[in-house]
């Protein structure tokens, strides 16, 4: 087990988990998690919005192999009690890197290739169908409120997007709409988001050359970009989570080697060390 960035994390129930490369060796082969070479693509650690279930993914490939983007993908749900179950992805889509994914029980599993459709995983009978009508470039998913929501760069000028209505099934052709005021403005590189509640969206956009943190507004009409937060000057930030603690909304921020608390009551931003769980 090697440690060299923070890649994801998350927050449920005032506690921080975070995802780090590490590779589970069995026999001749391995099961890489989140791939860890510099300047690569990486993975998403992903709860579902009920609380019970851990997602990722890995690659499986012959052991001592460096993640090339060619090995088998492996999903991977962990339950609280610490049970796992694993399903090997479909071979018809594009794996090339690490997908992101979001679940509301972690019964149908949404996982977003990049530059291909969402796809749904049937956990009960493994099946692998599309969600979505069309390729889409999704650097991020939540479901929120019963519905799914995503982090596109398309339709351009790109932002957050809702997928369908509710919580579209497997074939469901679902569309991909921009939230009302994404479509205007600069064209933007989300890659990661997070709600606050259901008029406060926290925003990390990787646009060159603001990439930032951005409080958005709803008005009951249409988003609006209400406030850059000054989360990191020096690190692109990647990975968004958040919670209510004690009336405050703490929203975590990290890059691909730092970690931040923002508190968005106080304003202010924190370097937070974030400890590997015991046994790893």
């Amino acid at each position: 087990m090697y440690v060299n960035y923070l890649e994801s994390h998350i927050l449920e129930d005032t506690e921080v988990y975070a995802a780090y490369p590490y590779t589970e060796a069995a026999g001749s082969t391995q099961c890489t998690a989140l791939v860890p070479a510099a300047g690569a693509d990486r993975g998403q650690l992903a709860i579902t919005a009920n609380g019970y279930y851990i997602m990722f993914t890995c690659t499986v490939q012959a052991y001592g192999t460096v993640d090339n983007g060619s090995g088998l993908r492996r999903l991977v749900r962990q339950s609280a009690t610490g049970t796992y179950q694993m399903w090997d992805m479909a071979t018809n889509y594009t794996w090339g890197r690490q997908p992101v994914m979001a679940s509301d029980t972690g019964a149908f599993i949404y996982v977003a290739p990049w530059d291909s459709v969402i796809v749904g995983l049937n956990t009960t009978t493994a099946m692998i169908d599309p969600v979505t009508a069309g390729a889409i470039n999704a650097t991020a998913l939540q479901v929120y409120n019963g519905a799914l929501y995503a982090a596109v760069a398309a339709p351009a000028p790109g932002g957050v997007a809702q997928v369908g209505a509710g919580l579209p099934g497997a074939n469901a052709n679902a569309t991909v709409t921009l939230l009302p005021g994404f479509g205007t403005g600069p064209q933007r590189a989300p890659r990661a988001f997070v709600f606050a509640d259901a008029a406060t969206l926290y925003v990390a956009d990787t646009r060159v050359p603001t990439a930032q943190v951005y409080r958005w507004s709803f008005d009951g009409s249409v988003w609006r970009e209400a406030a850059a937060l000054a989360v990191s000057s020096a690190w692109t930030i990647f990975s968004l989570a958040g919670g209510w603690e004690d009336g405050s909304f703490i929203l975590y921020a990290a890059s691909r080697a730092r970690s931040w608390t923002y508190n968005t009551s106080t304003d202010t931003p924190v370097l937070q060390a974030v400890a590997l769980p015991s046994g790893l």
